[in-house]
């Protein structure tokens, strides 16, 4: 598994918070994206790929899965429809008293998977 990305004192933002009214990306969407992309390692996983996320927030534990798949593209992968395995870890933390999330870790590692082992999992799940 390669390291993509570990940041300490991060606020994750959620899918929640993407769009104004209008539909135009929000300022803190736009950041936390351009915060992925710049720390991120540069560093292209051949597909399919499988991700590996541990966070440390007070968010459900699907609201910023968008947000980091939107940051990584054309950084960690060409595109997120290439994740073909995900595990989330979550370590809950409190709110902060003001905005929506405390500050926490975000760990992100990643690999290129066998696809035929891939495959032999999904059929075994789907008793082909």
């Amino acid at each position: 598994m390669i390291r993509i990305l570990d940041i300490s004192n991060i606020r994750l933002v959620s899918l929640n918070n993407k769009y104004y009214k209008n539909f135009g990306l929000t300022k803190e969407y736009r950041g936390f994206k351009d915060t992925i992309k710049l720390l991120a390692k540069k560093q292209k996983i051949k597909p399919p790929v499988r991700i590996e996320i541990y966070m440390e927030t007070p968010l459900d534990i699907d609201n910023p899965m968008k947000p980091i798949f939107d940051g990584l593209e054309k950084i960690s992968f060409d595109d997120d429809k290439y994740i073909l395995e995900l595990k989330v870890f979550k370590k809950a933390i409190k709110r902060a008293s003001k905005g929506i999330g405390g500050s926490g870790r975000l760990v992100i590692l990643g690999c290129t998977i066998d696809i035929n082992e891939h495959e032999k999992k999904m059929n075994k799940v789907f008793n082909k």
